[in-house]
């Protein structure tokens, strides 16, 4: 009875984002009787939609899964608004669909720096072996820092072997910030920690146990 309640309960959360096929997903919203009009949905309302689903999401049936990819499939395609981007990027996330995986991989081509961003983040989200390729091609492929710290910051979130040797390769980047983020992302997924020292770093991704990273040097680090 739970589940056909959750599922029930994201239906009507669905409709009320998706309205009538024909009407866009501008015009759509919850109604509320102080709007001047309810069709029209500002991109906060969009965001709280958005977020509402994805808490939704792990609790529904498969093929409720695929119905929902295809709705933001079709708005993702059409939005304007890179925040609103963004946010539906984070939602396929957790959307477990073929075509919401399609979706995720064409946003690390979005035009706008900070929903490639996102999008890593939602890799990191999503996990598994393909998110690890599909982060290390970011890492090889865009320009952007910032999209390249958070593809090394989502590698952090994916722990597995696959993950620690595309990290190891940061380890030689030649920007100190892309190594420093590294070394944090290498303490997520092993439970090792070495601080920033990418020497000791190395040691370890080779098999060997280098000494930990001393009390006084944390202290200095945490300051």
């Amino acid at each position: 009875m739970r589940v056909a309640r959750v599922a029930f309960a994201a239906v009507l959360l669905l409709l009320a984002m998706c309205g009538c096929a024909s009407v866009p997903f501008a015009q759509r919203a919850f109604w509320n009787p102080q709007d001047e009009d309810p069709r029209i949905v500002t991109p906060a309302k969009k965001l709280e939609q958005l977020q509402q689903v994805s808490k939704e999401c792990p609790r529904l049936p498969p093929e409720e899964h695929d119905r929902l990819a295809l709705e933001l499939a079709r708005e993702l395609r059409t939005e304007e608004d890179p925040l609103v981007r963004a946010q539906l990027l984070k939602t396929l996330a957790a959307v477990q669909s073929e075509t919401a995986t399609a979706m995720l991989r064409a946003g690390t081509e979005d035009p706008d720096a900070d929903v490639r961003a996102a999008c890593c983040q939602a890799w990191g989200r999503r996990g598994g072996v393909e998110a690890v390729k599909v982060l290390e091609q970011v890492l090889r492929e865009d320009e952007d820092l910032d999209v390249r710290l958070a593809a090394v910051r989502a590698l952090g979130e994916v722990r597995s072997p696959e993950s620690v040797a595309v990290l190891a390769l940061v380890l030689d980047d030649p920007d100190p910030a892309m190594r420093y983020r590294a070394t944090r992302s290498l303490a997520n997924v092993t439970g090792a920690d070495y601080g920033p020292d990418v020497g000791k770093w190395r040691e370890y991704i080779a098999g060997r146990q280098p000494a930990p990273e001393s009390w006084v040097s944390r202290l200095k680090r945490w300051f």
